[in-house]
């Protein structure tokens, strides 16, 4: 009887521990807010280092929103190629605009930030977001760089509403 006593005086203090670290986690870490026309991510990182769990929150919210994007990107990109008459030699430099777009987000902007120390390790979590309307800015600025691109893309539909969608 004394051995679970003992047992429950040790263990209660841990489990209401671990009942306060997880209550200080902010609701929008397991469930980030939607807004319309924004794409919006979490992302998380720990180290030893502040700055590099911070650094590494970042770089996963970052990754997070690359996939959620990258279904939009891949849509356009793919409306793009199709528009073009001289698939052999334009459509290659249509998908590294794909990729360029996706791995090179645009306007994002982090909105909340929570910080949490335990024993020496440093865990962060940032909510990012991004217009959507970055995407078809982005893929319009790749396209305006290539002038041979341009020149065949400038009077598609499909670049026009882009553009349009840009502004």
């Amino acid at each position: 009887m004394k051995k679970i006593a003992f047992i429950i005086i040790i263990l209660a203090p841990f489990l209401l521990m671990c009942q306060l670290a997880k209550s200080q986690t902010p609701s929008w870490v397991n469930n980030p807010p939607s807004k319309r026309g924004m794409f919006v991510a979490v992302g998380n990182g720990s180290s030893t280092s502040a700055s590099i769990a911070e650094r590494k929150a970042v770089l996963d919210a970052h990754v997070n929103l690359a996939k959620q994007a990258e279904p939009e990107i891949t849509t356009v990109t793919t409306r793009l190629a199709n528009d073009l008459r001289n698939k052999s030699t334009l459509e290659p430099r249509v998908k590294v605009i794909r990729k360029t777009v996706t791995a090179n987000l645009q306007d994002v902007r982090t909105i909340k930030k929570h910080t949490a120390e335990r024993k020496g390790i440093h865990t962060v979590y940032v909510l990012v977001e991004m217009p959507k309307t970055s995407v078809s800015k982005a893929i319009v600025e790749q396209i305006n760089h290539d002038d041979e691109l341009k020149k065949a893309l400038a009077k598609s539909k499909t670049y026009k509403q882009l553009a349009t969608k840009a502004k």
